[in-house]
């Protein structure tokens, strides 16, 4: 199960308490399928971009690839690099 339907399955499960045991929605739901994976798709585009949080945990990470870099370098890596996987995932389906 790709990234994006996990995240689709939990927006189902949320928002649709006459969810099936198997995952799957009842003929009468009002979303379908595909609005459950766009609704995913718009919550993590949505986070594309990182807050001063996760740009600090990040800088935590990418400090040690160059270690003379300024502190606002490696917060802009770490931004930058949350910023490819989350466009890699989008781009996923």
């Amino acid at each position: 199960m790709s990234p994006i339907e996990r995240a689709a399955l939990a927006f189902r499960k949320q928002l649709s308490p006459s969810l099936l045991s198997d995952g799957s929605l009842p003929v009468e739901e009002k979303f379908t399928e595909a609005d459950f994976a766009e609704i995913a798709r718009a919550a993590i585009a949505a986070i594309r971009d990182p807050d001063e949080k996760m740009q600090e945990a990040g800088a935590e990470v990418v400090k040690y690839v160059g270690s003379s870099e300024s502190r606002e370098a490696h917060r802009s890596d770490a931004a930058n690099t949350f910023r490819f996987m989350i466009d890699a995932l989008l781009s996923d389906g």
